[in-house]
């Protein structure tokens, strides 16, 4: 969870976490969902979200929250705060602020 939090601003891949780790993608995505009972991708993807919120409620513009949270344009961050988070960007930060 370290390194996941760690590159909270970037893209990984399996590959490149069980990597850091000297372990198999297999071994690290069973004792991962064993442990948490979700992937290590929907954890560092929980974990951007979380960022990106932090950084919309400090009032930092879509894109740039985007660019921070490593995800290439506004629309995926969209897809993905809607998946995670239930709705998007957007109507969170009308509901919040």
């Amino acid at each position: 969870e370290e390194f996941l939090r760690q590159n909270i601003g970037r893209h990984l891949t399996l590959s490149e976490i069980a990597r850091h780790l000297k372990i198999s993608e297999s071994l690290l995505s069973h004792r991962f969902k064993e442990e948490t009972s979700i992937s290590p991708m929907m954890r560092h993807a929980e974990l951007r979200i979380e960022f990106a919120k932090n950084l919309i409620l400090k009032g930092e513009k879509l894109k740039s929250v985007a660019e921070m949270t490593g995800y290439g344009d506004e629309y995926h961050l969209s897809k993905m705060f809607k998946k995670i988070a239930g709705v998007t960007p957007r109507i969170y930060r009308k509901t919040v602020l």
